[in-house]
């Protein structure tokens, strides 16, 4: 059997994840958005964009919670077919789905994380923003966009290589680096965001999740996106 890209590893659930694992993969996806299950119970309608297995629905039931619809660019894998899952496969640019549909919308590491350009990170959040309700909120992670990231890495090739090194295997120099030049790429990225709120009618703050989470600080903060 050839080799799985690290795409199709995040997509391809684990068949023998156990309730412990696999609510703690939710929570992981759900902390670095600074939420959990409890708080996940506020909200009616729930979208989590770029799915893949499902992992924050499938928790979510495990303990109550039928508000997620899961929704991924990918078909359902055929071992949750007949689990009850409320899933949409649909492109990030063309969800098909009513507007004003969902009071929160969780983006982590999905279309804008992967966004090429400019304007396909423009098309993702304009369906984004119309299937959300007025005064809903999208919540992304990481904060920084896709193309931002690709055009500072080509621009500075030492940030590109400290990326690619886990972080706890990071020099001083390649955490100096990140540091410095992620904080560039977190503001380009509200930059890119300021010049389309006359349009899109949101505001955009970076928001830290709470202080007991123990993340890596690089995954302290995320990007709270609520429409006006």
């Amino acid at each position: 059997m050839n080799s799985l890209s690290a795409e199709e590893k995040h997509y391809i659930p684990d068949l023998n994840l156990n309730r412990e694992r696999l609510e703690n993969e939710a929570l992981a996806r759900l902390g670095v958005l600074g939420l959990d299950f409890q708080q996940l119970e506020k909200y009616k309608r729930v979208m989590d964009f770029g799915a893949g297995a499902c992992f924050i629905e499938r928790a979510a039931k495990l303990n109550g919670l039928t508000n997620i619809t899961s929704v991924d660019k990918n078909p359902l894998p055929p071992a949750l077919k007949g689990a009850g899952l409320n899933y949409i496969q649909a492109q990030g640019a063309e969800l098909a789905l009513p507007d004003e549909s969902f009071d929160l919308i969780l983006e982590n590491r999905s279309g804008l994380y992967h966004s090429r350009d400019e304007m396909e990170a423009s098309q993702i959040l304009y369906e984004l923003l119309r299937v959300l309700k007025t005064r809903g909120e999208i919540r992304v992670h990481p904060v920084t966009f896709g193309f931002v990231q690709k055009s500072l890495q080509d621009k500075f090739p030492k940030y590109g290589n400290a990326a690619a090194v886990l972080l706890a295997h990071r020099s001083l120099e390649e955490k100096r680096i990140m540091t410095e030049l992620g904080l560039r790429a977190n503001e380009m990225t509200m930059d890119f965001l300021k010049k389309l709120q006359s349009d899109f009618k949101f505001s955009a703050s970076n928001e830290r999740v709470k202080a007991d989470s123990n993340l890596p600080k690089e995954q302290e903060e995320f990007l709270r996106i609520v429409k006006s």
